[in-house]
């Protein structure tokens, strides 16, 4: 699974935090974006990624927090 987790018309760095619903950090991410556009996060089922259930993503770009609630679901 993967999501927009947030959209600029500027580059910079993007910070994605994924936590599960006791606060616990499950996934981190930081990247460079060059250009203007979308960042996407890749939440993947299974072994090399998240269990099912409810997460909070908290994505940081360019001084601007934005959080997003998430279900994952087989």
């Amino acid at each position: 699974w993967s999501s927009d987790v947030c959209s600029s018309d500027l580059g910079g760095k993007v910070q994605a935090a994924v936590y599960d619903m006791t606060g616990r950090l499950v996934m981190f991410r930081e990247e460079e974006i060059q250009s203007e556009g979308h960042y996407h996060l890749d939440l993947s089922l299974g072994k090399e990624g998240l269990a099912a259930g409810l997460y909070l993503i908290r994505a940081i770009r360019n001084e601007q927090r934005d959080d997003l609630k998430v279900l994952l679901a087989y």
